[in-house]
């Protein structure tokens, strides 16, 4: 085996466990809208790349069930009372870094490129 035959495996694999991670039976945005919904504060929900999404859950290995996993795949972050308070999600140009790179220090380092 080598190459191709390697990386179709690899990506075979990385579509399992995107699979196992994405809850569509029981998702927890549902429960997240309903917060937004409720809120007493103005809460805006920053726009996300579904590819960013994913790579965020592969990376922390939280499924969308939950809301944190939820927001991540969803959303690239949210504002709540213009800002004071931030959810990260998978991030956006106006979320300084994602789930993913504040967990990994990323931020501290200085090493994260566009996360």
């Amino acid at each position: 085996m080598g190459g191709k035959d390697d990386q179709e495996h690899q990506s075979s694999a990385l579509w399992g466990l995107k699979k196992e991670l994405i809850n569509i039976e029981d998702p927890g945005w549902p429960l997240v809208q309903e917060w937004i919904a409720t809120a007493r504060n103005q809460v805006e929900v920053l726009g996300s790349d579904r590819t960013r999404g994913e790579e965020v859950l592969l990376h922390l290995q939280v499924t969308t069930r939950s809301p944190m996993g939820a927001i991540a795949l969803k959303t690239g972050g949210i504002l709540i009372d213009h800002g004071w308070l931030r959810f990260l999600g998978s991030g956006n140009a106006r979320m300084r870094g994602n789930l993913q790179s504040w967990n990994s220090g990323d931020l501290l380092t200085g090493s994260s490129a566009r996360r």
